[in-house]
């Protein structure tokens, strides 16, 4: 951005001027001049920032820098990241889960039965199951598969089967019909993580509008110390000539000596004001680059800035009516509410869908199969094996999947609450937020459309204080000159000069606030319209 004071120079050449004409002409006497023109500590600082480096910067160029190092805007990345990795978890609830089980068992027990015809009875067996079940995010659809396979062999005793196997699939599909049909808490977590992303990126980018108008206003107050700075050396020039000249009057009779003591006190106060605006550079350095360099760099602290932009102070038609839609459009915490709003709608629906009966149509359907070694006993006692009949594990997987021994069933299951549940109280609470959020985000509405006449109406006002105050420095300035030629007529005292020279002084530093105070007005109007 490219700003600009129209005659802001022209305002100090001709004091500048008259000062160093007045300081070539007055000689200071070497056997007065114990008061220095500047500080030594002033000089020596001065001398060493010259010696730092210097980075020579734009204020675009500086809110570039905020964006891509500022250390609270790269915390406020990692809130995105944390809502990304939210959404993840609600999103997995709808995940498949592949569930498995490989297991083996051994049973030692004592025959109760007289046909078992041993001391003991060993049982052996092998078990390996396989599962997988889902729920939709669709109509609140849930199924299940199950796929179970056991192998049992018998030590001792008359088996029918040795070894026994036996296979079995099965699907069950649950359908809501009522409750959990269009809404139920899994869904709505996961719509909810997605309102929750929306608002952090919303967050995201209201700091970063807020980081650029921080940036901005530190590029203003450094500049505004520059100003201040240059200002005070100018008023001290101007009062170290007024020095010169009250030496040479007293020299020659023709001003008391209370008259050079009082330039000599004004020459002390406005060195300290020098070194006060010198001081008000450093710590606007530190401000600005606290908000735009990277902490890493080697010469973080030693690195000075100098924002090379000058001041805008052109006036700007402002649209108030425009400036009130474009906030209310788009503001980045109104936004947020307004999904926050969402929110609230969605928790007081899935309240309500709890306080419904639960109906949900039941469907199972199961297959199975068995095989193994079949002995067939003949007649007698002990039994005898005639023979044998052997049924592989191919042969029971193929009955299994082919439905050879097919059941089913359909059914629906209905619950319901009798008496006031603890869902109808948690639908009223919810209700009640609703109504609360709602009326928060009109309160809201209200307040933007305030501070945005109320920042459009600070534009207006600083821009007519930068018109005056513009007024009264070219006065001021006029009157000092006029004061000057009366002094250098001997019509006019030190103290009437001195007294100008202030005026004049003061007038700069209304002039310069008017125009510090115009930007920060501009600034403070776009940022009010996109964040708060």
């Amino acid at each position: 951005m490219t700003l600009s004071v129209p005659g802001l120079s022209r305002y100090f050449r001709p004091l500048v001027c008259c000062a160093a004409v007045a300081m070539l002409a007055l000689a200071p006497d070497p056997a007065r001049a114990q008061l220095p023109d500047s500080p030594s500590a002033g000089a020596a600082a001065q001398g060493s920032a010259d010696a730092a480096p210097t980075l020579n910067l734009t204020m675009e160029q500086a809110v570039e820098m905020a964006l891509e190092a500022n250390l609270g805007l790269q915390a406020a990345r990692l809130n995105l990241d944390a809502a990304d990795h939210a959404m993840a978890g609600a999103r997995a609830a709808f995940l498949p889960q592949v569930s498995s089980t490989l297991s083996r068992s051994s049973q030692v027990s004592v025959p109760n039965d007289f046909t078992q015809g041993a001391d003991d009875i060993t049982t052996r067996g092998l078990a390996v199951n396989a599962g997988l079940n889902q729920t939709l995010p669709v109509l609140g659809t849930s199924y299940s598969l199950a796929w179970s396979n056991n192998r049992t062999s018998q030590l001792g005793g008359y088996p029918l089967f040795n070894p026994f196997l036996r296979s079995a699939f099965s699907i069950s599909v649950t359908q809501p019909l009522w409750r959990g049909l269009l809404v139920d808490q899994a869904r709505s977590a996961l719509k909810t993580s997605g309102r929750r992303r929306q608002v952090a990126n919303l967050q995201f980018e209201q700091q970063r509008v807020r980081l650029q108008a921080a940036v901005r206003i530190a590029y203003l107050e450094l500049i505004s110390a520059r100003e201040a700075l240059r200002v005070a050396r100018q008023n001290l020039e101007i009062r170290q000539a007024s020095l010169a000249d009250a030496r040479a009057r007293v020299e020659v009779g023709a001003a008391a000596p209370i008259d050079l003591i009082s330039a000599e006190a004004e020459v002390a106060s406005n060195q300290e004001n020098v070194l006060v605006a010198e001081a008000l550079i450093a710590s606007c350095e530190d401000a600005l680059r606290t908000l735009i360099l990277d902490s890493e760099r080697p010469d973080y602290w030693q690195l000075r800035i100098n924002a090379i932009d000058d001041v805008e102070s052109a006036p700007r038609e402002i649209d108030v009516d425009l400036a009130i839609r474009t906030a209310l459009d788009g503001r980045f915490d109104l936004v947020a509410a307004r999904q926050e709003l969402d929110i609230t709608d969605l928790n007081v629906r899935v309240a309500r869908d709890a306080t419904r009966p639960a109906v949900n149509l039941q469907l199972n359907y199961a297959t199975s199969g068995t095989g193994g070694t079949r002995f067939v006993y003949g007649e007698g006692f002990p039994p005898k094996a005639d023979y044998e009949i052997v049924r592989s594990f191919g042969a029971v997987l193929g009955d299994t999947f082919g439905a050879a021994y097919p059941q089913w069933s359909v059914g629906v299951n209905v619950q319901y609450p009798i008496g006031r549940s603890a869902a109808e109280a948690n639908l009223a609470q919810q209700e009640v937020s609703r109504r609360q959020a709602a009326i928060n985000m009109r309160e809201l509405e209200l307040a933007i459309v305030q501070q945005v006449r109320e920042a459009a109406r600070q534009v207006q006002n600083t821009y007519q204080r930068v018109l005056v105050t513009r007024a009264a420095l070219a006065a001021s300035e006029q009157q000092l000159e006029a004061e000057q030629r009366r002094f250098a007529a001997g019509l006019s005292t030190t103290l009437e000069l001195q007294v100008r020279q202030g005026q004049l002084s003061t007038a700069r530093t209304a002039e310069l606030n008017a125009v510090i105070a115009y930007n920060r007005a501009l600034i403070d109007l776009e940022r009010v319209q996109q964040a708060q």
